[in-house]
């Protein structure tokens, strides 16, 4: 949340870019964005025993997404009003 809010040009660029990368480039920002769901997904299933480990790696990245659609929602604002939103 914090990396999403505080560089959101990163996104932009990911989505607009990771196509022109080169197929190593793009094994490894694959690998290292499926390392941290699973690392989320551990988290999940920790504190909700009774989710599979699909139904979690669905709530991560429900989460994940829902994180830069708020963010450009508010556009990446920290005042009052965007947390109220």
């Amino acid at each position: 949340v914090t990396r999403s809010f505080d560089q959101p040009e990163m996104e932009c660029v990911y989505y607009s870019e990771r196509l022109n990368m080169t197929p190593a480039d793009q094994r490894i920002i694959r690998d290292l964005q499926r390392s941290t769901v699973d690392s989320w997904v551990e988290l999940v299933v920790a504190v909700r025993p009774e989710w599979t480990p699909a139904e979690a790696r669905f709530a991560v990245h429900a989460a994940m997404a829902l994180v830069v659609d708020l963010g450009r929602l508010v556009r990446y604002a920290n005042s009052r009003e965007a947390r109220e939103t």
